[in-house]
């Protein structure tokens, strides 16, 4: 299953370290896009497009800067123009970690659930 991750990492809640521990939870099955890990890309924006219009399931990792990015909205847009299924996963009241990870329990089954 391919997964698309959206996030914004201007308020410093979800940052590299943080989607690494996410990849690391998600099942073998799972062939996830990170774009701060996987784009490589000229053109950003149309290679987004691409995995958006390919992915199997669209994760939304709200925090409090999440709805005010332009790339966010740009992905949010992009996932509803291909009728893709979005699950938004909130850490808009500053989430955090559990067990040194920011990721809860109960986020990594409503991921598991879905794939």
């Amino acid at each position: 299953m391919k997964l698309f991750i959206c996030y914004s990492t201007r308020d410093g809640l979800i940052d590299e370290l943080s989607l690494r521990e996410l990849l690391d939870s998600l099942p073998v099955s799972t062939r996830p896009f990170v774009d701060l890990f996987h784009n490589d890309w000229p053109d950003v924006q149309k290679r987004i497009e691409l995995e958006i219009a390919n992915c199997d399931l669209f994760l939304g990792l709200r925090s409090p800067a999440f709805s005010a990015s332009p790339w966010v909205q740009f992905e949010l847009e992009t996932a509803r123009k291909y009728q893709k299924d979005i699950i938004l996963l909130d850490f808009s009241r500053g989430a955090m970690p559990v067990n040194g990870s920011l990721f809860s329990r109960s986020h990594a089954k409503q991921i598991a659930a879905s794939v």
